[in-house]
């Protein structure tokens, strides 16, 4: 009789501990998982979000602070429309909240994008961004929010048009060139 009630005393005992092992090893996976997430995303210098159904900021990765002065706790649960110049609203909501995927989702739209306000900068600084996004359904297919990447684009756009005015300048200057070779030809030589 003792070893029959033995047995399933040590049966449930080997069950709790392998349950109590298996909590244990799925913990620490999730831990290394969120670990090399949190590091992925501390690396990015792009900024990763995600917006909910109403736009407003659930997630917003570390990088936002290089671009725009904020930190991802000042942002979380504030609209996306915080960071748009009111005159841009229109043509930005679409991109950041973007409900499309797949091939019709937004990819690499520019959108200007407002600094935080600073106390030594009383105007509003504008940054040109690179606006990447995609939306998020749940299984009964209702919008859910929207994942996305915005990528600083002002020094690239600094640059081109720099390199625009450059090559205009030299284009004129060439004009110039040509045109006094073309008149200098045309002269008589006194020989």
């Amino acid at each position: 009789g003792v070893q029959t009630c033995a047995l399933p005393i040590f049966t449930e005992l080997v069950l709790y501990a392998k349950d109590a092992i298996e909590q244990r090893q799925l913990r620490a996976t999730i831990t290394r998982t969120h670990d090399r997430h949190t590091r992925l995303l501390e690396t990015l210098t792009d900024v990763f979000y995600e917006v909910d159904a109403e736009g407003r900021f659930v997630f917003v990765s570390p990088a936002i602070t290089g671009l725009l002065g904020y930190t991802p706790e000042e942002l979380t649960g504030a609209p996306f429309s915080k960071l748009i110049p009111p005159d841009q609203f229109d043509r930005a909501r679409h991109r950041i909240n973007d409900r499309r995927t797949g091939p019709r989702a937004a990819r690499r739209v520019l959108v200007e994008m407002l600094k935080k306000a600073q106390p030594s900068e009383p105007d509003l600084v504008r940054v040109q961004a690179e606006v990447s996004a995609k939306g998020l359904y749940d299984s009964r297919r209702r919008h859910t929010g929207t994942l996305g990447l915005i990528r600083d684009v002002t020094g690239q756009i600094a640059q081109t048009e720099t390199i625009q005015r450059l090559e205009a300048r030299l284009d004129r200057k060439s004009t110039r060139l040509n045109s006094s070779h073309s008149q200098q030809s045309r002269m008589p030589s006194s020989a």
